[in-house]
């Protein structure tokens, strides 16, 4: 492999006061008026973890999906990182789902929430990007990777990719899991994505070997 694994990561997590002031401003730039769209491409999209109002498929352009991110907690560790899903500037386009959060008594409660999951650790940015639907376009938040992050891993092949994720794991469970649940969302929803297919179909032949 040419990968090197890092060494030296320690988990970060924003203090709460800066994880809300980014929320805050987040929602301040809001393009839709009351309604706010959030763009699920990875986890959102199979656990979502709150009933949206409303959800469509939707496109997301000039932007791509990638394994991008080293992540020493979730599904790995600092000894043995994972990698993190992110989506990346350039290439694409992307499908995934856009969920319209209900804009009731609930609200408040699923944006913390969101954000706590999404936005502690300070690698994503939340810019509002158009979402293509066939209902029309909407702007969604769309968690995009922080390029400048201690741990953004960048373009790795998908050899690197499936060696590192295969022998990663973490509190919740094997990194290569999450690829698995990811694919089993992609033929639910009809969504096609023949990279991380391929990459999932790879890492299996790995821990079969293994096993």
């Amino acid at each position: 492999m040419t990968v090197e694994l890092p060494k030296g990561l320690k988990p970060f997590n924003f203090p709460d006061e800066v994880r809300r002031a980014n929320m805050a401003d987040t929602l301040s730039r809001n393009p839709n008026g009351d309604d706010i769209w959030i763009f699920g491409y990875g986890s959102l999209m199979w656990d979502p973890r709150f009933e949206p109002a409303e959800q469509r498929i939707a496109t997301l352009n000039c932007h791509h999906r990638s394994f991008c991110f080293w992540t020493t907690r979730g599904r790995g560790t600092p000894e043995r990182p994972g990698l993190g899903l992110g989506i990346v500037p350039g290439g694409g386009p992307i499908k995934g789902v856009a969920f319209r959060l209900a804009n009731d008594h609930t609200l408040e409660e699923v944006l913390e929430a969101l954000w706590v999951r999404e936005m502690s650790s300070g690698v994503y940015h939340a810019p509002w990007l158009p979402l293509e639907t066939e209902q029309g376009i909407v702007h969604g938040v769309v968690y995009v990777a922080n390029e400048a992050h201690q741990n953004f891993a960048g373009e790795l092949s998908l050899e690197d990719k499936a060696w590192v994720m295969s022998g990663a794991k973490g509190p919740n469970g094997w990194c290569y899991e999450y690829l698995a649940a990811m694919v089993k969302a992609y033929e639910r929803l009809g969504l096609d994505d023949p990279e991380h297919v391929e990459l999932h179909d790879r890492i299996h032949a790995i821990v079969g070997k293994r096993s």
